[in-house]
């Protein structure tokens, strides 16, 4: 899943909104702690990648979507639908 932030990434502004589909709650978690680690290493915020699943609770799902709609989430690691 590197390749959903680009090598030459500096800023929020360089990473384009994107949803990637797991099969598991688990691997959405894994996969958003993986991807956690590379923004870091350029200063860009971590929390603008996160995970929703059906253990995430109704109101953390509305805040997810909202902050998607926002452009404050870019990368979201979902095992079902998103509605946003």
């Amino acid at each position: 899943l590197r390749f959903l932030i680009g090598k030459d990434a500096s800023s929020p502004a360089d990473i384009p909104i994107n949803l990637a589909y797991c099969n598991q709650q688990l691997t959405c978690e894994d996969a958003c702690d993986s991807l956690r680690r590379w923004p870091a290493d350029v200063n860009i915020p971590v929390d603008c990648i996160a995970f929703y699943h059906a253990k995430v609770g109704q109101a953390q799902k509305w805040s997810l979507e909202e902050r998607l709609r926002k452009g404050e989430i870019l990368i979201l690691l979902c095992s079902e639908p998103a509605t946003v």
